[in-house]
C-alpha cells in the first residue's frame, strides 16, 4: 500500500475548511479525500468575521464527525498531495488532543 492510499484510508470522504488567505465570501470550502484543491461553498459571506467563520467550519465538521487532525490532514493532502506526511492525521494529533469532534 502506497503512502497516498495509506493516508486516504485514515481520512473522511469530505470535510470543511477555512482558508484565511481568501477574501471574505470565499473562505469556507469543501475538501474531498483524494482530490486536489477544494470546492467553494455558500456558507461564507462578506460580513462574516474570521472567528465566526472558523466556528462554523468546526461545527459543520463536528456534525460530520471529522476531527481537527483529520481536517488538517485533508487540507494538507488537497494542497500538497495525498502522499505527503501532512496528509496523515497522526501528524496533527497535537490539535484538539487528537480526539474526534
Amino acid at each position: 500500500m502506497g503512502a497516498s492510499t495509506h493516508n486516504l484510508a485514515k481520512l473522511p470522504s469530505l470535510c470543511y475548511a477555512f482558508l484565511p488567505w481568501k477574501q471574505p465570501g470565499e473562505r469556507i470550502v469543501i475538501l474531498k479525500a483524494g482530490e486536489a484543491g477544494y470546492y467553494q461553498t455558500d456558507f461564507d459571506g462578506p460580513t462574516l468575521d474570521s472567528d465566526h467563520a472558523t466556528a462554523l467550519v468546526n461545527k459543520m465538521n463536528a456534525r460530520l464527525q471529522v476531527s481537527q487532525p483529520e481536517a488538517e490532514a485533508m487540507l494538507a493532502g488537497s494542497a500538497f498531495g495525498w502522499h505527503v506526511p501532512g496528509a496523515d492525521p497522526a501528524q496533527h494529533n497535537h490539535l484538539n488532543g487528537g480526539n474526534k469532534g
